[in-house]
């Protein structure tokens, strides 16, 4: 004989379900974590402090590509987007339309020049064609040296910071040297 549940019985099952699901998936992540971090202690004590430029990129390209990929994409995103709140960088990109008509394109081209240096090596040609093309594209604007670094700092204080706050573990010295 088939029995149905009745409406409370029903929905005491719909909750045990979502938070057995909920436990599971917070014990899953956990473990990735752990794991994710026993990987990176033993990666970290392997290097060390990084004196060449290709050292560096070795171990900040590990650091945004795979112990930080989500925050380390939307520290950039935040961090372009912080940007455009200086006024002179806002005036400037006011001004050629790429805050009101060219949005999508000009992040577009902006995420891929920032990920060919930054997936590549700096000795990769690669790396430096978008390096060279991005200082192509800027050089049509009169953009002061003080925008320019702040612009540079954004994208290099930014991931480090995001993993600090939101990251599973904390950002090492050696990572934040490679940055620097």
């Amino acid at each position: 004989m088939m029995t149905f549940l009745n409406e409370n019985q029903h929905s005491n099952r719909g909750l045990f379900l979502g938070s057995l699901s909920a436990i599971l998936l917070t014990m899953y992540i956990k473990y990735v974590h752990y794991k994710r971090r026993i990987l990176t202690d033993e990666y970290l004590k392997e290097v060390s402090i990084p004196k060449t430029i290709e050292e560096a990129h070795k171990i900040s390209r590990k650091f945004m590509y795979q112990d930080f990929p989500f925050l380390g994409t939307k520290a950039l995103e935040f961090g372009l987007f912080k940007t455009y709140g200086i006024p002179s960088i806002s005036q400037i990109l006011n001004g050629t339309g790429q805050l009101t008509h060219e949005t999508n394109r000009r992040y577009d081209d902006t995420d891929i020049l920032i990920r060919e240096f930054t997936e590549h090596s700096p000795s990769f040609k690669r790396s430096q064609s978008a390096i060279k093309r991005m200082n192509e594209i800027h050089s049509h604007y009169k953009i002061s040296n003080r925008d320019y670094l702040y612009v540079l700092s954004v994208f290099i204080v930014e991931p480090i910071v995001w993993a600090e706050k939101f990251g599973y573990r904390a950002v090492s010295p050696k990572e934040k040297i490679a940055f620097y």
